[in-house]
């Protein structure tokens, strides 16, 4: 189960097996539960791979920001 965040950008919020027709009611309350979760605070949530620099693309862009701020 997904849902989108943004135009661009598909969240997989829970994954099964089904073995019937219908998604289990559980299923479908952990899907929504963790979107709800992921909308409160993406950030927290969202994995940000580490470039060779050993910083990731987040640090990256705040000191852009801060070296912008300076100048």
């Amino acid at each position: 189960m997904y849902f989108f965040h943004g135009q661009n950008v598909a969240i997989l919020a829970h994954a099964i097996t089904k073995e019937e027709a219908a998604v289990p009611l559980i299923d479908i309350e952990r899907a929504i539960t963790r979107k709800l979760l992921f909308e409160e605070n993406p950030e927290v949530h969202t994995y940000v791979e580490e470039q060779e620099d050993g910083e990731d693309s987040r640090c990256n862009k705040n000191h852009q920001q801060d070296d912008q701020q300076r100048s």
